[in-house]
């Protein structure tokens, strides 16, 4: 952005909240050029406009930045995020890790581990809290490793596809780990009895078993047969 372009972000946050001190407008907008000037006049616009609509606080000019590359990034918040774990999740489990739609996401899932996030008990406020945090680390992060001007110079968008992560923060290890989960299918072959359409029988049927056993032990004439 211009100067002239920045003065009109900053005139307009200052019309949207009058009484937060601004002791010196030209530092102010020289300041937010500095922190916005790879970022296009309309997207930083945007991002003030967004932002008027969910704070009561004027905003930063890291703050609007992370707006603006989050939204040209498309990057699910935290919470969009968890709804995709969730859904995970019901697909496919412990059996059947999905390809993550973003390079944050599947980061907090390997800090994590995908298994511990399948056996963590449903609904557990310490999981989702661990993961809004493990998540919001990774995404700040993309955000602040982004290369700016290539976001709005007509380049891809980086992201994963199929799993394949080709931002320049990818590491080795990464790249070599997405190229061969794409190479084979999202679910993996398991055994029968595993398979998702036959889990839920098979945790009734591990349930009766369970239930027959207590009852066995329960019964007084029983065991003391069992101890002759």
């Amino acid at each position: 952005m211009t100067t002239e372009e920045t003065a009109r972000v900053v005139a307009v946050l200052m019309a949207q909240w009058p009484n937060h001190p601004v002791p010196n407008p030209d530092a102010t907008v020289a300041s937010y050029r500095l922190a916005l000037d790879d970022v296009p006049f309309e997207a930083a616009m945007t991002a003030a406009a967004a932002w008027m609509k969910r704070s009561r606080f004027f905003p930063a000019a890291c703050e609007l930045r992370e707006l603006a590359i989050a939204a040209r990034w498309d990057l699910p918040t935290a919470e969009d995020a968890w709804r995709e774990v969730r859904a995970g999740l019901a697909a496919g489990g412990i059996y059947g890790e999905p390809v993550w739609s973003c390079l944050p996401l599947h980061r907090a899932i390997r800090a994590i581990g995908w298994r511990t996030l399948c056996l963590s008990p449903e609904g557990d406020p310490a999981v989702l809290d661990r993961f809004a945090r493990t998540y919001r680390t990774y995404r700040e992060r993309a955000i602040r490793e982004a290369d700016v001007a290539a976001l709005w110079s007509g380049a891809e968008v980086p992201r994963l596809e199929r799993g394949e992560p080709i931002d320049a923060t990818a590491t080795d290890a990464e790249r070599a780990e997405d190229a061969s989960r794409r190479q084979t299918p999202a679910v993996p072959s398991v055994p029968e009895p595993w398979r998702p359409e036959m889990r839920e029988e098979s945790r009734r049927e591990m349930h009766r078993a369970w239930l027959a056993e207590r009852e066995r032990d329960a019964r007084p004439g029983d065991a003391m047969e069992g101890s002759r």
